[in-house]
């Protein structure tokens, strides 16, 4: 009887190490997630910035609007191709 008290305590105390470590894991794994979406956001700002950019050089005039005859000339530029590619 001794023994089945020790054996169903020990299994006890390793359950309850182990719902330690799994939510550890679990923490970590969401914080992941929401880093990688901050990383995305990021990204995602760096990237219009970088092409509104290139469109405020591409407008000749500087009248805030591309007209057809800018917006060709513009995209007739490798590194544009390349930023819409993306």
């Amino acid at each position: 009887f001794f023994s089945l008290y020790i054996s169903f305590a020990m299994l006890c105390v390793l359950n309850i190490v182990t719902g330690v470590f799994v939510e550890q894991s679990s923490m970590i794994a969401k914080e992941d997630e929401e880093n990688m979406l901050f990383d995305e956001i990021e990204s995602r700002k760096k990237w219009t910035q970088e092409i509104e950019r290139i469109f405020q050089q591409a407008d000749s005039d500087n009248s805030g609007e591309l007209s057809q005859e800018e917006f060709e000339e513009c995209v007739d530029d490798l590194r544009v191709q390349t930023y819409f590619k993306n």
